[in-house]
């Protein structure tokens, strides 16, 4: 159960950077900000990715 919910809170937050990189395309605050966000999206990309095939794994074996 609390790998579930380790999970889940990943993704919510994955959902919510990419949704702040969205904005920051259509509002460009600044270009530090911007790059911020473009960098904490690609971290949350690889982390996801990470996780779901570790949880795979975890689940296989």
């Amino acid at each position: 159960m609390k790998k579930n919910a380790h999970y889940l809170l990943l993704v919510i937050g994955m959902l919510l950077i990419n949704a702040g990189i969205v904005i920051a395309h259509i509002y460009p605050v600044n270009d530090f900000l911007n790059g911020m966000l473009k960098g904490l999206g690609i971290v949350s990309l690889v982390a996801f990715i990470y996780y779901s095939i570790k949880f795979r794994k975890l689940k296989s074996a």
